[in-house]
């Protein structure tokens, strides 16, 4: 559910020109989490069960399945303590005070249209 949004929220919080490195470097994680995640899995699994019937299986794969479930937990509460980026404010260039429209007339100036502001 949440592979396609974290590649947005990492591209639309670096520069432009930073765009490479950082889609290189969230797939590399992406990647290290899932080998990281299968190692853990398999250690896990292995020490708690094995393969040669299927109540051992069981037996393997409910810790095994706890310790992912316990890293999913950790990275939602790492998720949850990242803040957004701050973005600076910069204010509304004003608009011109007199600008020109064709006319089948001719070329003539008119003032510009200035809209109320909030009080």
């Amino acid at each position: 559910m949440a592979l396609p949004t974290v590649p947005t929220a990492v591209l639309n919080a670096v520069a432009p020109r930073e765009l490479g490195k950082a889609s290189g470097i969230n797939y590399m994680m992406q990647r290290l989490g899932a080998v990281f995640a299968i190692a853990v899995a398999s250690a896990v699994f292995a020490d708690y069960g094995n393969l040669s019937t299927p109540a051992s299986v069981t037996d393997g794969f409910k810790p095994a399945l706890a310790a992912c479930a316990g890293f999913a937990l950790l990275a939602a509460l790492s998720a949850l303590a990242i803040t957004p980026p701050k973005t600076q404010h910069t204010p509304p260039s004003p608009p011109p005070k007199h600008r020109r429209c064709h006319r089948s007339t001719g070329w003539h100036e008119t003032a510009a249209r200035t809209l109320p502001g909030p009080s």
